[in-house]
């Protein structure tokens, strides 16, 4: 088999539907399966797979909740040779699963590509933030462990690897992404620990997948300072490495930097939303902090057990 698309959902049945109808209704002529790792509360999305009736979509029940954990089980379970990755409020192009393998043959030197990530009809939704979103001009290859995913190579929605690359690093970071305390940055963690063994990936603009998730403006805010608490995290967590200390603490400095810019041109502009964005910086700094006791915690703890 040449590709194992996994997909983790919880409980957005009718988003998973259409992400995984966008998904066989791709122009791809060589075997493929799509593996749902499903760890909602109730039936709702089986039930609506069935009724898609493709005997390329296999149902996997996960009982226990995060994002990594649900991947790895799916990893493990898969049978193809590439591991394609989106998410379940996403909509793939219809040659998506065609570039992909494309890009990988022409790419025999590299672990894995990223695409890009499109907002999904913005036109309806004037005033609304669609995040985790990417767009790169052209595809560039990179073997630099210092580089920022989300910056120069691509989003989690959109990615492929070769599944021997993944399996011989161990998979996803279990601690980290969404239902764990640090609730995003599995992909970022990844690449890290890809780069640093040697590989090279690329970011490939013709594979592209729309994000069809759309926030208000506060909940907009709440969100990007998830994504400070999983970076941070992660930096908390490798801090001390010799080798890996530079890099994420290089990746902590921009994460501050951006973060900081906004909330300074934010902050000024009238006596409402200064009260607001005060309130956005305390919640942001709240998760600074979480996410360095999260990330030191998680790396004392396995030291700890190891007997270091």
């Amino acid at each position: 088999m040449k590709i194992s698309v996994l997909i983790a959902t919880k409980d957005r049945a009718d988003q998973l539907v259409r992400c995984i109808d966008s998904i066989l209704k791709n122009n791809y002529d060589q075997e493929y399966e799509v593996l749902v790792l499903d760890q909602s509360e109730d039936n709702r999305p089986r039930n609506l797979l069935k009724s898609l009736g493709s005997k390329r979509v296999v149902y996997i029940k996960s009982k226990v909740v995060g994002k990594t954990i649900a991947l790895n089980m799916g990893i493990e379970r898969a049978k193809g040779e590439i591991l394609a990755f989106t998410d379940d409020d996403c909509i793939v192009s219809k040659s998506w699963l065609k570039n992909i393998t494309m890009a990988m043959e022409k790419n025999k030197d590299v672990a894995g590509v990223f695409g890009n990530v499109l907002p999904y009809k913005p036109e309806a939704n004037v005033g609304r933030y669609c995040p985790a979103v990417f767009l790169s001009p052209a595809t560039k290859v990179f073997d630099d462990t210092r580089i920022v995913h989300y910056i120069s190579l691509g989003m989690g929605n959109n990615m492929a690897f070769r599944k021997h690359d993944v399996q011989e690093i161990g998979g996803f970071c279990p601690w980290l992404g969404p239902g764990r305390m640090a609730l995003a940055g599995e992909e970022g963690e990844l690449v890290y620990r890809l780069l640093l063994g040697g590989k090279k990936l690329a970011s490939v603009p013709k594979i592209v997948v729309w994000h069809n998730r759309w926030l208000s403006d506060m909940r907009h805010e709440l969100n990007n300072s998830f994504y400070t608490r999983a970076v941070v995290a992660t930096c908390g967590y490798y801090f001390f490495d010799r080798t890996s200390g530079t890099h994420f603490r290089e990746m902590l400095k921009n994460r501050l930097r951006e973060r900081l810019k906004i909330k300074i041109s934010d902050f000024w502009f009238s006596a409402v939303n200064t009260a607001k964005e005060l309130v956005y910086v305390v919640w942001e700094v709240g998760n600074l902090v979480l996410g360095l006791l999260i990330g030191l915690m998680t790396r004392a703890g396995e030291l700890f057990r190891q007997g270091k």
